[in-house]
C-alpha cells in the first residue's frame, strides 16, 4: 500500500511538473517611461501588445515621437536598426510602439516570433531536429494520466 502511495505521489509530482511553467523574470527598469508594459513571455498578444503601448506617444509628444520615427527609419536603412534600438532606452520604446502598430519589424538579427499569431512560433515544434522536447513532453505527460488513470481504476475495483 506504501508503494502505491509513493508511486501516486511521483506520478502527480511529475505530472504537475510537465504542465507547470514557471516564469520568475522581472522587467527591467525603463528610465524613459515609468509606464513601460512588460511583456515576459512569448508570443505576445498583437492587440493587447498594441493597446499598452498606445500612451506612450502621448506621453512623448507627437513632435517628439515623429523625429524618432525618422531616425528609426535612417536606422533602418542604413542597416543599423538593431544598435539603433540597443542605444537607449528611449530609441526601444519608440521601435517597440512603432513595431506595435505594425509599422516596423524587428531587423534580421533580432528577427523571431513575437506575436501568437505569427507561425513561426508554433511551426518551430515541428521542424525535424527541433523542439523534440515538446514531444517528450507530451509524451511523458499521457504515459502519466494513463498510468495515474490505470492505477485509479484497479484501485476502484
Amino acid at each position: 500500500m506504501i508503494k502505491a502511495k509513493v508511486l501516486l505521489g511521483v506520478f502527480v509530482f511529475l505530472g504537475a511538473s510537465a504542465f507547470s511553467n514557471p516564469v520568475f523574470a522581472l522587467c527591467a527598469v525603463n528610465d524613459d517611461w515609468p509606464e513601460v508594459p512588460c511583456f515576459d513571455m512569448l508570443p505576445v498578444n498583437r492587440d493587447e501588445y498594441r493597446e499598452a503601448w498606445a500612451p506612450y506617444y502621448d506621453y512623448k509628444g507627437s513632435g517628439w515621437m515623429e523625429q524618432k520615427k525618422a531616425e528609426m527609419l535612417d536606422a533602418k536603412d542604413n542597416g543599423t536598426l538593431a544598435e539603433w534600438m540597443d542605444g537607449s532606452s528611449q530609441n526601444h520604446n519608440v521601435f517597440s510602439y512603432y513595431q506595435s502598430r505594425g509599422e516596423i519589424s524587428f531587423p534580421p538579427e533580432y528577427d523571431r516570433p513575437y506575436f501568437e499569431d505569427d507561425f513561426r512560433y508554433y511551426s518551430q515544434f515541428f521542424v525535424p531536429g527541433q523542439g523534440w522536447q515538446f514531444f517528450v513532453l507530451i509524451g511523458t505527460s499521457a504515459g502519466l494520466v494513463a498510468g495515474l488513470a490505470a492505477f485509479l481504476i484497479k484501485r476502484r475495483k
